[in-house]
């Protein structure tokens, strides 16, 4: 149950307010477990890609000579190929199905999450988070419990631009400087979120030639000379623990899938993680339990010596999971964005299965069980009821609510759009019938989909426009295809076309905070102020405290007046 932790978090907050905890920072002799611990996150970065997991290339040199130092994971599986999901698993111990946050950019974290940074900073330790990219910034809920929580610097997106983002030297600069501003003797908790493998992949000249020309690797590489720097600053090993972990992998073109989000092979689940224990145990030590990113959460409450009220689907590996233990994964990005079947399965060290499409069962330990080459079984002719019920288990768990869903949405119905905010309510399960194609069947649109918007990133508008145009005519439920329609109509000053096009958006599925936003600028600038109000103050419930929403909000306001 999820109460007994929410209840926890409550009423350490509330001692806090009275003086009656440690929060903000006790000293080190009255700490229970490791003084301090580092977590470090690898956005996009496959198992592969690190010298530990693979040939040693000379890529990751300071993430092997950690792999020395840390007991390392082997067959560890994220949640979802996505970076929102994935970290809201980490920090709260939660698979999405029961912290809400499916795709990226749709919703929240609810303020009734208990997250690891929650009970860090309760138990007296300062906590800090260094993100790379505004994808895990504030305004999806991810900053609670942290003291100091630094992003990427709010600008204006220049066309085709695919995320606010900052490298990893930047990220690293940042925590160097908060590390050093601190006392010798505080203990901490401090997240570092390093962003570089994403495409387009731009690495430097020094990091291309170490990777003769790969530039993928090149990135990763990047990251792992900018986690060598913040290694080197920490306090000592036995006072000092360390996590690094990846929250999903990269395609790379298996399977059809030039990068992520889609598909659920192990191409993108499977994930690096190590963990430095401040004892020195398993130094050096492989292990192929079943793991998952949500044991995170459980293992560092573990290392920092807090209570674990439990309600979470997390593992402490202080104790190796059973081989038979299932972890759960999605994707769902197809269904909320290209009108596609949802993906889901689970995995243990006996196979994996993937559900959904028929499903498909992969036996054997190893990992990845679903290499290109390998076909799987039909999962009607495997026996999969164990996996169907570690999934319907898993659906079955008491569920956060999304922050879209905080508020009334009666303005919204008002305005026709039935499906807005009910997201985390309306998701069907894998083993549901649905008519909807298939992700096999719709990844070649939904890559177009991304093509059309590299297009009118380097200035072709128009000609996006029609690509987009023909995506939605095949598939009107490409609801990816119809928001960027949308946005480049309100450029173009076609408002009345872009109004037609994102309400079509919002009466088909439930829309994230970017639609709402689109959708109540198209409004302001047709003059349909108070409906603009409506929309935006939806949007600012998607995506709270995002700047962005708050000025189109003030000044719709304003001119409703």
């Amino acid at each position: 149950m999820l109460a007994r932790p929410f209840l926890l978090a409550a009423c350490s907050s509330a001692l806090a307010c009275l003086g009656l905890s440690g929060c903000g920072g006790g000293d080190g002799e009255s700490l229970r477990g490791a003084r301090s611990l580092v977590l470090v996150t690898l956005d996009t970065t496959n198992a592969g890609a690190l010298d530990l997991y693979g040939k040693d290339r000379g890529v990751t040199p300071r993430l092997a000579a950690l792999g020395r130092e840390a007991q390392v994971f082997d067959a560890a599986r994220s949640v979802a190929p996505l970076t929102l999901p994935s970290h809201a698993s980490m920090l709260t111990g939660l698979f999405p199905p029961r912290h809400g946050l499916r795709d990226n950019g749709l919703a929240a974290l609810p303020d009734e999450a208990w997250t690891l940074a929650e009970a860090a900073l309760d138990s007296g330790r300062r906590t800090a988070a260094f993100v790379s990219a505004a994808v895990v910034d504030r305004p999806f809920g991810l900053d609670q419990g942290f003291e100091t929580f630094d992003g990427p610097a709010r600008r204006q997106q220049a066309a085709g631009e695919y995320m606010l983002e900052r490298s990893a030297g930047e990220t690293t600069d940042q925590a160097l400087a908060w590390l050093a501003s601190r006392r010798a003797d505080e203990g901490f908790f401090l997240w570092v979120h390093l962003f570089d493998p994403h495409a387009p992949y731009e690495a430097p000249r020094a990091f291309l030639e170490r990777t003769r020309g790969n530039a993928y690797l090149a990135e990763v590489a990047v990251m792992d000379d900018a986690i060598g720097r913040l290694l080197d600053a920490l306090p000592p090993a036995e006072e000092c623990a360390v996590i690094v972990v990846a929250d999903h992998g990269e395609s790379l073109g298996r399977h059809g899938e030039p990068t992520h989000a889609l598909l659920v092979h192990d191409a993108t689940i499977h994930v690096p993680f190590l963990v430095r224990w401040p004892d020195g145990r398993a130094a050096a030590e492989r292990s192929d339990a079943p793991v998952s990113v949500v044991d995170v959460f459980p293992t560092a409450l573990g290392i920092l010596g807090l209570d674990d009220a439990g309600g979470h689907d997390g593992h402490d590996l202080a104790s190796l999971p059973a081989a038979d233990r299932p972890v759960y994964f999605e994707s769902y990005a197809g269904y909320v964005g290209f009108g596609l079947a949802p993906l889901a399965g689970v995995a243990d060290g006996n196979g994996k299965w993937i559900g959904g499409e028929g499903g498909r069962f992969y036996a054997g330990g190893r990992v990845p069980a679903d290499p290109p080459s390998a076909a799987g079984t039909p999962q009607a002719e495997a026996d999969v009821s164990r996996y169907v019920a570690a999934l319907e288990a898993v659906e079955s768990g008491e569920r956060l609510t999304p922050a879209t869903a905080a508020g009334s949405s009666d303005a919204m119905r008002a305005l026709g759009y039935s499906g807005a905010g009910t997201l985390d309510q309306s998701l069907p399960s894998v083993m549901e019938a649905t008519a909807r194609p298939s992700v096999a069947a719709g990844l070649a649109d939904a890559l177009a989909t991304y093509q059309a918007m590299t297009v009118a990133g380097v200035g072709k508008r128009r000609e996006a426009m029609g690509l987009m145009e023909d995506l939605l005519a095949r598939n009107p439920g490409n609801l990816v295809a119809g928001q960027v329609l949308g946005a480049m109509l309100i450029e173009e000053g076609r408002v009345s076309e872009a109004i037609e096009a994102l309400e079509d958006v919002l009466r088909r599925g439930a829309a994230g905070g970017e639609t709402l936003q689109l959708m109540g600028l198209a409004y302001t600038r047709a003059g349909r102020l108070d409906d603009a109000v409506s929309v935006l103050e939806r949007a600012a419930l998607a995506r709270p405290g995002d700047p962005e929403v708050e000025r189109l909000l003030d000044e719709a306001r304003a001119a409703a007046r």
